[in-house]
């Protein structure tokens, strides 16, 4: 009995020490996993902290070198997307046709700072004077080209293009032409009620501008004008006319003319207007409304320097 007691006795204790050794071994585990969340988070803040201070450390070290540091996106591409550009500005351009026949309203028309193209005769009194002066006061000047006429009047001025020329002929004609005014930036029509018409002469013409560097506007003051047409066939820089800004000489119309303008370039982002050297109210009204629209937010400019509408 006594044997068999302490063989009891044994087992128990054996038990226990087990017990106590599985619990140790629990807690062990326990602590350990304690200790490797710990040492876990510990490093992903370190590392974090590494990081983001490097970052700065390179943006502060940047812009004391005057270079401009990275740049934290905060905004999605999407975001960044939806700001839309600015809308162009309405910009309008004037030609002065008729320049050089006349040195009458000269004044007038320098008194002008925002810029104007003016469109010269070749072969007339005033027409290597103006075109001198005008350039001198920071204007453009281009070609303003006589060009065939219906009969009876079909003469429209001395250096005229006719419908009858071959390409040797234009070239020749309008190679004199150009000589008379140095610094051109390109050509038009002056009359030309059969020329402007004639789709084969226009060819011809673009041709001649394209070899030359220029552009060619064509005034639309014919009745099926095709000098646009034949300059776009021959990829030739190209200017059309929107509206005739002084067909009736009062004021009260070339201001109407020149808001049908202004609102032409607003709904376009362009628009170019003809009028006229020589006329009685066009110098002063056309100076007068340039003023106004540029108050209303209308930008001038060279017509060498926009594109029209198609």
């Amino acid at each position: 009995m006594p044997l068999y007691e302490d063989s009891r006795m044994l087992k128990r204790q054996e038990m226990m020490a087990l017990q106590r050794k599985r619990k140790r071994q629990v807690r062990l585990r326990r602590t350990i996993a304690v200790l490797f969340l710990v040492c876990f988070i510990v490093l992903v803040i370190l590392a974090a902290q590494t990081g983001l201070f490097g970052l700065l450390g390179k943006h502060e070290s940047a812009q004391s070198a005057g270079i401009p540091g990275p740049v934290v996106q905060e905004q999605t591409e999407q975001q960044q997307q939806v700001t839309p550009p600015p809308p162009p500005v309405p910009t309008v351009a004037i030609v002065v046709d008729d320049t050089g026949s006349s040195d009458e309203h000269l004044q007038e028309w320098l008194s002008i700072s925002s810029p104007v193209t003016f469109s010269i005769m070749p072969y007339c009194g005033n027409t290597k004077s103006d075109a001198e002066r005008l350039q001198a006061a920071g204007q453009q000047i281009m070609l303003h080209c006589p060009e065939e006429n219906d009969p009876p009047n079909s003469y429209s001025g001395k250096g005229q293009l006719t419908t009858g020329m071959d390409q040797a002929t234009v070239n020749a004609t309008l190679d004199a032409n150009a000589a008379q005014l140095p610094g051109m930036v390109g050509m038009n029509n002056h009359q030309g009620g059969r020329a402007g018409n004639n789709l084969e002469l226009q060819r011809r013409v673009a041709k001649w501008c394209k070899e030359h560097g220029l552009f060619l506007m064509d005034s639309m003051a014919s009745t099926k004008p095709v000098a646009y047409k034949a300059a776009q066939e021959l990829g030739t820089p190209v200017r059309k006319n929107d509206v005739f800004i002084d067909h009736e000489n009062n004021a009260d119309y070339i201001r109407k003319a020149m808001r049908q303008l202004a609102a032409l370039a607003r709904q376009h982002g362009t628009a170019i207007g003809i009028c006229h050297f020589g006329r009685p109210n066009t110098a002063r009204t056309v100076g007068e409304m340039i003023k106004t629209l540029e108050a209303e937010g209308i930008r001038f400019d060279f017509v060498s320097n926009i594109s029209n509408r198609v």
